[in-house]
């Protein structure tokens, strides 16, 4: 089945540095992220220049996403940019 395929998968690529994986059907996934730029059916996006307090932001949304019944997969992304 899709579910045991995916907890196949998850399994194998558990552990990877610097990855996070996302399973989603390809057409679902595309139109994520051309519409709201981001790969996932919700998500939130902080703005600002300093990489502390962005990522202080980040997790304090993290927690309290991760509190709302029925969430899954919830992840902060990795932080890049110029510093």
């Amino acid at each position: 089945t899709q579910d045991e395929l995916v907890l196949e998968m998850s399994g194998v690529l558990t552990g990877l540095p610097g990855m996070r994986s996302v399973f989603s059907q390809p057409i679902e996934m595309r139109t994520n992220e051309m519409l709201a730029g981001i790969r996932a059916d919700v998500g939130v996006a902080v703005y600002g220049d300093d990489f502390a307090a962005l990522r202080a932001a980040a997790e304090e949304v993290r927690g309290v996403l991760e509190g709302v019944a029925g969430a899954a997969d919830v992840a902060v992304e990795q932080l890049t940019g110029q510093t």
